[in-house]
């Protein structure tokens, strides 16, 4: 046996099999064996490559005992002379182990490979290659500093952002989403230490590696996509926890003599810097739609008094400066408090939500009012004429801002994703269909076509997708993994990683549609089944 494959699954069943599927392709002609190890999936994963890849040695876990100790459950059953760690998450371009098994048959000293990763919108992964978590790594890596100086060969050690990503080049560290193994290398450095349950594992096994004697290399192509995260999705403190601990473990086994004191004090101290980070920016994210609208209530209410100085007082100065600069700001704070009690600053809201929010902060101005001396009691018109104007105000903000996409008012109309297919025209009619059931949330500009055809009614030729991205400027881009060959695809993703486009691709067969969400929720990854029907 040439090359044996170990997936660890857990609940990602569209994307496991999105991976078998290409995975298959690119172990074409080469002797081979898979080896599903499933982790107590509840998604149906199991059925799934039972039913529809049956040549696949599945071993099904009763429990989830991490990914360590599942994929060396894989490692032993594994007979190829060469093992591939892969996770379901990703997807391989035909000629993806080939390249690498030539590789190594080239460098006998050669212990493991990894290739080019891109996510799901063509953007290159920095953990394609990495460099040992000295203390000063690790801190500058949890802390995020290293992403203000990128290319720094010491504040990015970690991803090596000194080190192009375009060249084959000897490293020190793979990740488990893609690594390939020679059974010797692997043999001599040991198996994957189950004390990490997730994280680390695959740092702690490159440098056992490279301690055995072997060297790690990195390829720059081909590419493969890694829809990062979605097999393990964690939240941001969650991860940093894991992280730590994996650190604390991988530290203890191998830098007893380095002062381990000072690298666990790093990282504690980066972990608290992330932590205080997180917590600016998310009080920043609360804070900046209320305190943006309580500006444009501010602003609209002072011209507003002052053209009603001007009709009914026949003065444009009626208001003192101390109105302006006391009252009108605390009236459109309590407004916008009103708004935020009422749950008008989160996702969705209705006409009834912001009526109700405009009411609550008016109430709170008549109280005060009411508390006021005489000589500060300015017209009580301001009153219930500032209420009808920031019901209003609230109402079109919310409208512009759900047909934009980013609010969901209720009455008003999501904004109607643009999308293009690119297959052939049998797939672009089942594509079509499938989102047919998405509720008219979709509107197709049209098609790319993969290969030459006499026949009008497309778009544009994959070769030159770009320019069609360019000239139509879609929302989304749905790739068929029916028409198009894996490489292909991958390689139109990583042209287009400049673009906010989404980028999908499809698979008629399991009616689903796997791709990466827009720059807002950047990291997360989805799966979208468009039709329940078969």
């Amino acid at each position: 046996m040439e090359v044996s494959v170990v997936i660890v699954n857990y609940n990602v069943r569209h994307y496991l099999e999105q991976c078998l599927t290409s995975l298959l392709t690119a172990l074409g002609g080469i002797s081979s064996e898979v080896i599903v190890v499933d982790n107590n999936s509840a998604d149906g994963s199991c059925s799934m490559v039972r039913e529809k890849f049956p040549q696949i040695k599945l071993i099904p876990n009763n429990h989830n005992p991490g990914f360590a100790t599942a994929t060396n459950q894989g490692l032993i059953a594994a007979t190829g002379k060469y093992l591939l760690l892969l996770n379901p998450d990703t997807v391989l371009p035909a000629d993806a182990i080939s390249t690498v098994l030539d590789f190594m048959k080239g460098r006998p000293d050669a212990g493991a490979a990894g290739l080019r990763m891109i996510d799901g919108r063509g953007r290159f992964l920095p953990e394609s290659k990495r460099g040992l978590p000295t203390p000063s790594a690790a801190f500058f890596r949890i802390s995020g500093i290293y992403k203000l100086f990128p290319r720094s060969p010491f504040i990015n050690r970690y991803y090596k952002g000194d080190k192009p990503s375009d060249r084959i080049q000897q490293i020190e560290v793979l990740t488990g989403a893609f690594m390939f193994i020679r059974r010797e290398a692997l043999e001599k450095a040991g198996l994957l230490d189950e004390d990490f349950f997730m994280y680390g594992e695959d740092i702690d096994l490159s440098y056992r590696i490279t301690s055995a004697g072997f060297t790690i290399w990195y390829l720059p192509e081909p590419a493969i996509i890694h829809y990062k995260g979605e097999s393990t999705r964690q939240s941001d403190f969650n991860y940093l926890i894991h992280f730590y601990r994996s650190m604390a473990i991988f530290v203890r086994k191998h830098m007893s003599n380095k002062r381990p004191g000072l690298f666990i004090l790093m990282i504690k101290a980066a972990i608290l810097f992330r932590a205080f980070i997180s917590l600016v920016f998310r009080v920043l994210r609360k804070t900046a739609f209320p305190l943006s609208e309580a500006v444009l209530f501010a602003l609209c209410l002072g011209l507003a008094s002052k053209g009603w100085g001007v009709v009914k007082f026949s003065d444009p100065g009626y208001y003192p400066a101390f109105y302006y600069l006391t009252f009108i700001p605390l009236y459109s704070l309590l407004w916008s408090t009103g708004l935020a009690i009422t749950g008008n600053y989160r996702k969705s809201s209705t006409a009834g939500a912001i009526l109700r929010g405009v009411i609550t902060g008016t109430l709170l101005i008549t109280v005060i009012y009411a508390l006021l001396p005489a000589h500060l009691r300015f017209s009580r018109a301001v009153i219930p004429a500032g209420t009808a104007m920031v019901f209003a105000l609230a109402w079109i903000v919310r409208a512009i801002l759900t047909l934009a996409g980013r609010n969901d008012l209720k009455g008003v109309s999501n904004r109607v994703k643009k999308v293009i297919i690119v297959s052939g025209a049998a797939e672009f009619e089942k594509i079509r269909d499938m989102l047919a059931g998405e509720e008219g949330q979709y509107l197709l500009a049209g098609r790319v076509t993969p290969d030459a055809e006499e026949s009008t009614g497309w778009l544009g030729r994959l070769e030159n997708i770009r320019e069609v991205v360019r000239i139509n400027a879609p929302d989304e881009i749905i790739f068929s993994s029916e028409d198009i060959e894996t490489g292909r695809i991958i390689e139109a993703i990583s042209s287009l990683a400049g673009y906010r486009t989404v980028k999908k691709i499809a698979r008629t067969d399991s009616q689903s549609v796997l791709g990466g969400r827009p720059a807002r929720e950047k990291g997360k990854i989805y799966t979208l089944k468009l039709d329940q029907k078969k």
